[in-house]
Formats: structure tokens, sequence, C-alpha cells
């Protein structure tokens, strides 16, 4: 069970780093404003990150939120990550307010 969820996050990292540099090298190379894609790509990422630092804090029980592994420090950066770097809610934000504008 855990080789799953290991597994299945790794793809997700992969379809979201080949996603994002695809849509980017695109974006850039037409000189379009790309800032949605980036926020989107952001958002991803900083989620999944969170998701899997979690789910690595689970599959270690007890130990998961001692300092005496890794891990710990790991789902510290994650977390912060989807606060400092802009928080989930302002990246959404950015996202809804450029499709309203691509559809009014």
């Amino acid at each position: 069970m855990q080789q799953f969820h290991i597994h299945s996050r790794e793809n997700n990292l992969a379809i979201i780093f080949f996603h994002s540099s695809l849509c980017n090298i695109k974006l850039v190379k037409s000189k379009q404003d790309f800032v949605k894609e980036a926020a989107m790509a952001k958002l991803v990422a900083s989620e999944t990150a969170l998701k899997v630092t979690a789910k690595c804090i689970d599959f270690m029980g007890g130990v998961g939120f001692t300092t005496e592994f890794p891990q710990e420090k790991y789902f510290r950066d994650c977390k912060i990550d989807t606060i400092y770097e802009g928080t989930s809610n302002m990246k959404l934000s950015t996202i809804a307010k450029h499709i309203r504008k691509a559809y009014s």
C-alpha cells in the first residue's frame, strides 16, 4: 500500500514538472503572459508537496514529528511554502481573476 502512495505522488510531481515546463516554454517563446499558468503550477506543486510529506509522517507513525528524522523538517518547509510563497488562497484568487478576465 505504501508503494502505491509513493508511486502516485511521484507521478503527480512528474506530470506537474512536465506540464509547467512545456507550458512556460511555449508562453515565453510566444511572449505571452503566463501569470495564471505559473500560479496554477505553484498551487499544485505546493499542495502536492504538503500531501506527500503528510503521508510520509503518517507512514512513520509516532516518530513522524520528532526532530530525529528529516520528514518533520520537510513537512514544516512544505507547510510554510503554502503560506510564505503566496498563500494557496491568493494563488486561487490570481487564477480566478485571470479566468474571469479571459471570459468577460
